[in-house]
């Protein structure tokens, strides 16, 4: 067997058992773009556990820390998908000022574009969950792929960074 294939079997046993013991966020999705900084944001995830906590954080970039902004807790009545019970979790949560920071302008036809940045996470006792790349009705479909191998596909590690849209500098 390749160096490569050992790679790739690795990342699948990681990403397999991520998933299968931690859970997963499913929105906000990394690049995931608000019309303002002041914008609800919809977490969303599952769980294999019912009823366990979940912690949002966001990261504080004055004090380069991650600090909690609010709180959910996964379903009691699980979802049965590819063999395993799943509980979904949810909350709507308007990330505080102090987590955006200013994106570098972009300039497009000597025009000036703004944006802000902050990075999320969820938590629970069991450690990070994973996070994705995409919305989650772009790449979530029971019938053909098993959780593992969604987010094998779309995973993103264990933050993502959502931002505004770029608003026209004067």
């Amino acid at each position: 067997m390749t160096m490569q294939k050992h790679k790739q079997l690795a990342c699948l046993l990681v990403l397999g058992w991520a998933i299968t013991t931690v859970g997963c966020m499913a929105s906000p999705y990394h690049g995931e773009r608000l019309e303002h900084k002041r914008d609800i944001v919809q977490f969303f995830g599952f769980l294999q556990t019912g009823r366990e906590v979940v912690e949002i954080q966001a990261f504080n970039p004055q004090n380069k820390a991650w600090e909690t902004i609010g709180w959910s807790r996964s379903e009691e009545k699980p979802r049965k998908w590819s063999g395993h019970h799943w509980y979904a979790w949810y909350a709507e949560i308007q990330v505080p000022e102090r987590f955006w920071q200013p994106e570098p302008p972009q300039y497009v036809r000597e025009r000036v574009y703004y944006s802000e940045s902050a990075r999320v996470r969820a938590k629970t006792d069991q450690g990070l969950t994973l996070t994705v790349d995409k919305e989650f009705t772009e790449w979530f479909d029971v019938y053909t792929q098993t959780p593992q191998e969604m987010l094998i596909e779309h995973h993103h590690g264990t933050e993502v960074t959502i931002y505004t849209k770029p608003l026209l500098i004067p």
